[in-house]
């Protein structure tokens, strides 16, 4: 997916047997890859995690009950305790968000650079170095305006997409679909080491001492809390993801847990993968549909909000592990401190007050209309009716 060396599409290329993919097959891949949903999956893992904020007495009732898994039986057992439940609920928090803003890019990026077929463009996605060059070339070029709008809200103009918004709130969706994409990828970029550590399970420690502080004493004043309550904390080789390679090795991090921002995070990326897809099927289906619209505002208080009234300004603290020299003293170790970076002028109050989603009619065009086809051939055997070959 992306920039191919060779300059064109892996599948524009003889296979090992001197043969290409047949371009015919395309709308019949488009038709099978719309019949999914992407955003179903990430909303059953938040909707799943939600439960663990429950009572003692509803999880008791869940837990009390016999259930199946194919052959598989779980009888009645205990609820976890609280404790245990926050730590999943900390930890499966960044997996969720990570997971979610991983799939908004790609999926982004396909419909973007191989509208032919978006599904083939996924599937050629395997390489994560060329992926991460990729997202960090947005970060630092920026995203394309009119990609934003004709990916999630249908084209390049209120007007092009039919869509009853007024030019100021198109233009202000696109603002928060930015700011979204963006910050998908700075977490897809920098938090690719809490990311791991939470993933394998044993390799990050959820520290949840409610009361546990991090502050910074000035040679003059008062000392200063940068963070306060429950963090993650993991070991790592390398100094950053983008550290290079002649770096000091071995570092431990303690990095802040925010469940409440990643699943308000998570909720927006969910509405934006339902209008791609809707804006996808309306292009390859020709099948009307809704967007949602979030103003710059919702994703403000997501991102920025919570952090706020969360209260800590410090996002991660990383240190060198102790070092010995050659002849056996130890050396001196280096300390990286990454806080939040909340504009001084934006106002929390004033973007809760601003906050607007909802749900926007999507209505096929003329030129959305596909020939029904009353074939009877098929390239693939699970083809929805209307697509066969004639």
């Amino acid at each position: 997916m992306g920039k191919y060396r060779g300059g064109s599409k892996p599948w524009e290329k003889d296979d090992p047997k001197g043969r290409r993919l047949d371009p015919g097959q395309y709308p019949e891949l488009n038709a099978v890859f719309y019949t999914a949903d992407p955003a179903e999956f990430i909303k059953m893992r938040i909707e799943s995690l939600s439960l663990m904020a429950c009572s003692d007495d509803r999880l008791a009732q869940l837990y009390g009950s016999d259930r199946m898994i194919g052959p598989v039986h779980f009888g009645p057992m205990p609820p976890p305790t609280s404790d245990a439940r926050q730590r999943y609920l900390r930890m499966e928090a960044v997996m969720i968000a990570n997971h979610a803003s991983e799939a908004l890019l790609r999926l982004f990026f396909a419909h973007v650079e191989h509208p032919e077929c978006p599904w083939l463009g996924m599937s050629a996605s395997t390489g994560f170095a060329e992926y991460k060059e990729k997202v960090a070339a947005k970060l630092d070029n920026g995203f394309d305006r009119e990609q934003i709008s004709t990916v999630f809200l249908g084209g390049v103009s209120r007007v092009d997409s039919v869509i009853g918004l007024t030019d100021d709130e198109f233009d202000d969706a696109i603002d928060a679909l930015e700011m979204l994409l963006i910050d998908c990828a700075n977490r897809v970029l920098g938090d690719a080491f809490v990311y791991n550590a939470v993933k394998h399970g044993i390799s990050a420690v959820a520290v949840d001492d409610d009361e546990a502080k991090v502050a910074w004493q000035p040679l003059d004043g008062e000392p200063v809390t940068l963070h306060e309550g429950p963090v993650h904390v993991y070991l790592h080789k390398k100094a950053s993801p983008d550290a290079a390679r002649n770096e000091a090795h071995w570092w431990f991090t303690m990095e802040d847990s925010n469940p409440g921002r990643e699943m308000s995070v998570t909720v927006l990326i969910t509405k934006a993968l339902d209008s791609l897809w809707d804006v996808a099927r309306r292009r390859y289906l020709g099948e009307s549909g809704t967007i949602n619209y979030i103003n710059k505002a919702a994703v403000e208080m997501a991102v920025w909000g919570n952090t706020m009234q969360a209260m800590n300004h410090l996002k991660r603290a990383t240190h060198e592990l102790i070092k010995l020299k050659s002849d056996g003293t130890v050396d001196a170790t280096v300390h990286h401190i990454a806080d939040y970076h909340i504009p001084r002028s934006w106002s929390l109050q004033a973007a809760a007050e601003a906050m607007d989603i909802r749900p926007v009619p999507l209505p096929a065009r003329q030129r959305d209309h596909q020939l029904y086809s009353t074939g009877q051939r098929s390239y693939l055997p699970i083809t929805p009716r209307g697509f066969q070959r004639a």
